[in-house]
This record gives C-alpha cells, sequence and structure tokens, in this order.
C-alpha cells in the first residue's frame, strides 16, 4: 500500500493565484488528474497531445515556462550539494561520509564516487515494478548513495515521482535514510520527440517511404518475431543503443549501471566499486540473440571502415561462429556497467551512425544488446572489459554464482539453477585456483585445456548462454 504523502521540493518562484508550487503541481480541476488511482497511459497519452500539438495545459505550460520540461531533478532540503560542492564540504562533514563510505577516503574519491549513477529507462505503468527493484537494489549495495536518473519518452506523472523519491530516498533504517537524503539527487528525464522517434519527427532520416516499413512490421508480426510490430520497442532499442547517454540529465557523471523494472539483485554487489581500473564495459549475462531481428546486422557490421583508432579486435572471436558469420553472442544489456566518456566519444557514435544510416532498426528489429556488444568487440580490448558475476534476475534468466563460498560470502538468494521453477538459469563456477570439474559433453573444450585439472566443480551451461565463449576467448580465458 502506498502512503500518499509526499513532499517535493518547492522552488522559489511564485504563480499569479499560488505562492509556491513545483513545476508538477497539477490543475486538480481537470477530471483525467483528479485521482491518484488513475489511469497512466490515459493521462499520458493526453498530456503528450497537448505538448505535442502546442495546446495549453497547465502542467505544460509550467514546465516550459520554468524550463524545466525537460528534466526535474528531485534533492531532499538535507541534501549537503544543494549549497555545497565536493571541495566546499567541511571537514567535519567529510570525515562523516568517509566514515560512512569505507572506501571514500580523499575528496577525490568522494568526486569519482558522484560520478556513478543509477539509469533507468521506465514507462510511468510500471511504477509497481520498478519500486521493487529498487528496494531490492538498496538492500544488496552495501553504500547505495548513488544517483538515479531515470528517463521516460512521455511526461512523468507526478504521483509516479512521488512514489519513486520516496522509494529512493526515504529507507526504513535511519542511518540509511539520514545518507541517501544528504548524498542522493534523482532526476527524471524527458526524451525529445525528435530524438526518441526519428521516423516520425526527422524528415532527412530515411528515404524509405513509411508504408514500406510498416509493411515490414506487419509482416514480422505475422512470422511471430518477437516485438516485429512494434513501433515503441524499435525507438527503444535505436535510444539505448545511440542516445541516452547525450541526455543532458547525464550531464557530469563518467559511469552508470543501467535498471529494469521487474529485475531482482540475487547478491549483494557493489556496482561501481566491483569494477577494475580501466574497465569501460562490465555485464552479467551473456545470451544469443534471436537471429530472425537481425538478419542484415552482421553484414552491415563487415561493411564498416576502419580508421587510425581501429584495434586488433582481440575480442572478435566470442562473437566469430568459425566460418566467417556471426554467432549470435551479446551481452545482455539490461544490466550493464558502461563508461559514459567511451559511449560519448567520436569512435563509438561514429560507428552506431554507420548502422543507423541503414535504418535497420526499423526495417528489421535490431536490439540494442548485439549493437553493443559489437561496438565492445570492435572498439574495445579484453582488459577493458569485465563480467560482474552478482547474481541476477531478469526473467526468465538468472544468473547465479556457482561457488557455494562466494554465494555465501554475498548472501545470495539463488541456487545455480532453479529447477522447482523451471527458471532458465547460468551456473558460473569456480572453487579455487587449481581447477574445476568439467561435465559438460564438449570434446573441443576439453581438448583445448589439456593442461588443467579439472576437479570437483560443475559446470552446467546451457544453449542459450554465451559464458562459455566469454571464459574462452574473454577476461576469463586465463582460468578456461
Amino acid at each position: 500500500m502506498f502512503c500518499l504523502t509526499f513532499v517535493l521540493f518547492v522552488f522559489s518562484f511564485a504563480l499569479a493565484t499560488v505562492s509556491k508550487q513545483t513545476p508538477f503541481d497539477l490543475d486538480t480541476s481537470l477530471p483525467y488528474f483528479t485521482s491518484l488511482n488513475t489511469n497512466y497511459e490515459q493521462n499520458l497519452f493526453e498530456l503528450w497531445e497537448s505538448y505535442v500539438n502546442g495546446y495549453d495545459h497547465p502542467l505544460v505550460l509550467q514546465l516550459k515556462k520554468h524550463d524545466k520540461f525537460y528534466h526535474f531533478d528531485y534533492m531532499s532540503e538535507e541534501n549537503i550539494f544543494i549549497n555545497n560542492t565536493v571541495e566546499t564540504l567541511s571537514d567535519d562533514l567529510f570525515d562523516e561520509i568517509r566514515h560512512e563510505i569505507p572506501s571514500i577516503k580523499t575528496r577525490a574519491d568522494l568526486i569519482k564516487f558522484k560520478q556513478n549513477a543509477i539509469y533507468i529507462l521506465v514507462r510511468n505503468y510500471e511504477l509497481d515494478s520498478l519500486c521493487k527493484s529498487i528496494l531490492n537494489f538498496l538492500s544488496r549495495v552495501p553504500h547505495p548513495y548513488f544517483d538515479f536518473i531515470i528517463m521516460n519518452d512521455k511526461p512523468f506523472d507526478p504521483f509516479f515521482i512521488n512514489q519513486i523519491t520516496k522509494f529512493i530516498i526515504n529507507s526504513n533504517n535511519p542511518t540509511t535514510k539520514k545518507w541517501a537524503e544528504r548524498l542522493i539527487t534523482v532526476k527524471f528525464g524527458l526524451i525529445k520527440a525528435e530524438i526518441w522517434d526519428p521516423l516520425e519527427y526527422k524528415e532527412d532520416y530515411t528515404t524509405i517511404p513509411m508504408s514500406v516499413i510498416e509493411s515490414r512490421w506487419e509482416q514480422q508480426e505475422e512470422q511471430g518475431i518477437l516485438y516485429g510490430g512494434s513501433r515503441s520497442y524499435r525507438n527503444m532499442c535505436r535510444f539505448q543503443s545511440m542516445n541516452f547517454y547525450n541526455h543532458p540529465s547525464l550531464d557530469g557523471y563518467k559511469y552508470t549501471m543501467r535498471m529494469e523494472p521487474g529485475v531482482e539483485y540475487l547478491c549483494n554487489f557493489d556496482p561501481f566499486g566491483e569494477l577494475r581500473d580501466g574497465v569501460k564495459y562490465a555485464f552479467t549475462l551473456s545470451l544469443v540473440e534471436y537471429p530472425e531481428t537481425i538478419p542484415s546486422l552482421f553484414t552491415t557490421y563487415l561493411t564498416y571502415k576502419r580508421d587510425e583508432y581501429y584495434r586488433n579486435r582481440e575480442l572478435f572471436e566470442f562473437i566469430n561462429d568459425g566460418i566467417g558469420g556471426y554467432n549470435l553472442c551479446h551481452f545482455w544489456t539490461n544490466f550493464e556497467v558502461i563508461s559514459l566518456d567511451w559511449v560519448r566519444s567520436e569512435q563509438y557514435n561514429r560507428f552506431m551512425e554507420h548502422f543507423d544510416k541503414t535504418a535497420g532498426f526499423y526495417m528489421e528489429r535490431w536490439g540494442d544488446a548485439p549493437l553493443r556488444t559489437l561496438a565492445v568487440v570492435e572498439l574495445l580490448s579484453i582488459d577493458e572489459v569485465q563480467w560482474l558475476d552478482i547474481g541476477y534476475l531478469h526473467p526468465p534468466f538468472v544468473s547465479c554464482p556457482g561457488d557455494l563460498k562466494t554465494r555465501t560470502e554475498r548472501q545470495c538468494t539463488c541456487e545455480s539453477y532453479d529447477f522447482e521453477n523451471d527458471i532458465l538459469g547460468i551456473s558460473l563456477v569456480y572453487m579455487n585456483e587449481e581447477g574445476f570439474e568439467n561435465d559438460y559433453d564438449d570434446e573441443e573444450e576439453e581438448e583445448n585445456n589439456d593442461n588443467f585439472d579439472f576437479d570437483r566443480i560443475t559446470i552446467n551451461m546451457h544453449d542459450y548462454s554465451c559464458l562459455k565463449k566469454w571464459w574462452r576467448y574473454g577476461e576469463g580465458k586465463s582460468f578456461l
């Protein structure tokens, strides 16, 4: 049961009839905004229509007038960065922070900590599932005082903003609540229409007639291709591949961890603290893509013209099928920790533009996961990519550390395979530096690992997982 009491941070501006009002106060005389038990889709449709078509909706007028339509930042009145920077914090206050977060020893450490953020792309109707994921995350991360950057292609429902900020800031633990209020900023960003849906708002995006594109969607829907008929899903994949990091709400940040509604973190972990120095991309699951969604993706990749920044692609074998094609392996991007400096680089964006100019996001159904994977393979070296063995559930897939010692230390609430619920799982295993047992039927793998003493631990991998390939060709090749 949601508590309906919440106080938004009040901006000090005056209106004709109200002395103080936030950008998200509503005209309660409007019938579709009178109840908190509202239909989110109806609200957003009417609000968005008013924005796109220039109607004088009161909420839109407020946001435009105060330049807050693009993003809205929530900070508790207790937040120490309202009137301070890291450099201007008093020594006593900085000592309190060091005591609360042991990894912060210098002001430079605090600056680095504040450059990390949790990034979420969400719709208003996903409020309940996102709240559960946030509460789970906050219970799993030892010092979860990161800023949250939450984006939507439609204006956020004010009730959504109230509830999300409450769940992030108002912990039941008094100490956690105190530091969440003092350190966390929650930012709500609206994605501009021309960024989200180029087919509608960018006349020069493609010369392909819209009728041809829509016909392809109908064909893919009839063929049963996952999200084959969805325009919004394609918009999302394109945005996640090549636009999210340019949103002004992310200005000033260096790394983001992506969170999605409905996911569960099954072990204690630190998304940024566990990164090795120099890592630009981290993942936890690696799966096989649906081939019917990307028929021309790899061919498009092979036509990419490299220049002086081209690296010796150390990771190419991870995606190589052995006969000159793509084995469909990709990093599952619904959990990723990513360097924003990397994705904002000229190299990364030139690479993405090579794909985007073909309109493959729309003529086919390219997902952001294989696109990001190809960028990692093309532009990064092995030591710039890291696998995080954190224990993670995104139905129907789940990963869990296979080592009992690891599960115990991380206080995991998972087993390496959930047979009872028949959830597809990935069993990840190490025991010690001397080896592990191999009980999968793969003679080639055994031949290539004759120098290792396999002992006592079981690897239980499935055909959908690409982690074996990562262990062999990525950072894990030293112990495989």
